[in-house]
């Protein structure tokens, strides 16, 4: 702390500037002399200073002298000076500035901060609003909530929203009702943030509301919203309404709804699963079906796999359906496979090669030694072999030797001899 030596001189001599000129050497690019004016203030704190660092505060045209004349206001205590910070706050264009006032007057404890602060919960910057809120969080202090009635009960549909910013985090139960009603709310992102308020205010008495929005809301969004926060309780079964949604119009309903089956591992859902697969048109959904169906360990029945191995125009779903019919490991999959092997891309027919090695049965093992005795690819070929090996079964050593003494492509050949080699070891 500098003391008053070093300020300015006392009163009474003649060098000693006026109050207006020491608030303007606070910004003197000089810094001995922004020093001594600050030092100034701090010791003596001249009243008359108080109105000129608040018209500079509030100054549109000062901007880059707002944080050193909050400095300056600091020094002077806010129980003296109620009415000058209450001015600066509510007319500062510096949401940087509000900020610092409303974290610095909830340092006071006086009771009095708690209504400008409230006014601070309409404020057009959410970090105002922010700090706001969890300056008021340590008053209790039922003053808050008329202000927040009114934002609640405004035409405006973004001050409903501000309401509802700060009832998540000032939640009173006797708001349970007011949140219950702005579920039917016109705006649907009024809507969306009154389920956000009862997920984490309020959850077990309102599920059943929950519920029915999840199903009949007229905004996929807020429906998503609704689907995630009854898919994460404890409290209740959502299958029913999840059961629902698999087929539902919006995709993202869809995706919600699929994705927490999934998660809850509600496998009797495997069948709706495979049928929506067929008949489903976005990419990311058939992704979350096949993972879902690989994840439930079933193909139920095949009709959705099938279709996309076989059909579908996105060869990386094609690829990702025969990895999970070998990860299955249901020979009703085994006829499909067999077809896949005629697809024209190769990272297919490879991928198809790859899942027959999960099935050990003779036609199997006809079908993968037919790709190595006869594919162009060396790639489908390769995987072909490969599965084999998996296999172990004795009855392709013959067929594996024939090649082998035919074939012309070195590396292949020399692959051969690995797998013969192998083959051999396990029999002997």
């Amino acid at each position: 702390m500098v003391c008053a030596a070093s300020a300015y001189p006392l009163p009474g001599y003649s060098d000693e500037p006026t109050v207006p000129e020491i608030v303007e050497n606070l910004f003197s690019a000089k810094q001995d002399e922004a020093k001594k004016a600050f030092t100034t203030i701090s010791v003596r704190k001249p009243s008359e200073a108080v109105p000129l660092l608040k018209k500079i505060l509030i100054s549109r045209h000062d901007s880059g002298k707002h944080s050193i004349a909050y400095q300056a206001l600091l020094q002077y205590p806010v129980s003296n000076n109620f009415d000058t910070w209450v001015e600066v706050l509510n007319n500062s264009p510096s949401f940087l500035i509000q900020e610092k006032i409303i974290k610095h007057l909830s340092l006071t404890r006086d009771k009095r901060i708690v209504q400008p602060i409230v006014q601070q919960l309409s404020n057009q910057f959410y970090t105002v609003r922010k700090t706001s809120v969890q300056a008021l969080k340590n008053f209790n202090d039922d003053r808050i909530y008329p202000h927040i009635l009114n934002m609640a009960n405004s035409r405006n549909p973004l001050f409903r929203i501000y309401a509802l910013e700060a009832i998540y985090h000032l939640y009173d139960q006797r708001l349970y009702d007011l949140l219950i009603d702005m579920l039917r709310d016109n705006n649907h992102s009024v809507r969306y943030y009154s389920l956000h308020c009862l997920e984490k205010n309020d959850l077990s008495k309102s599920l059943n509301t929950i519920k029915k929005i999840a199903i009949h809301d007229s905004n996929s969004e807020v429906r998503v919203k609704a689907i995630n926060i009854i898919s994460t309780s404890r409290s209740l079964t959502p299958y029913n309404v999840l059961v629902q949604c698999i087929a539902d119009s919006s995709k993202d309903v869809r995706f919600a709804a699929i994705h927490a089956l999934g998660n809850l591992n509600y496998d009797t859902t495997a069948v709706r699963m495979s049928n929506q697969l067929y008949a489903e048109s976005d990419k990311k959904i058939k992704e979350l079906i096949i993972h879902t169906l690989i994840r439930f360990d079933t193909g139920a029945g095949f009709s959705g796999l099938s279709k996309i191995l076989l059909h579908d125009k996105d060869i990386m779903l094609k690829i990702r359906s025969a990895y999970a019919m070998g990860v299955i490991q249901d020979r009703k999959a085994i006829p499909y496979l067999f077809q896949g092997l005629q697809d024209r891309d190769m990272r297919v027919v490879a991928e198809v090669c790859n899942a027959l090695g999960s099935y050990d049965s003779q036609d199997v093992i006809e079908k993968l030694i037919s790709v190595v005795n006869s594919s162009q690819s060396h790639y489908t070929r390769t995987s072909a072999l490969y599965s084999l090996k998996r296999i172990k079964a004795k009855s392709s050593l013959l067929p594996l030797f024939e090649q082998y003494t035919l074939e012309q492509d070195p590396v292949m050949k020399f692959k051969l001899k690995d797998i013969i080699q192998y083959l051999i070891r396990q029999f002997t």
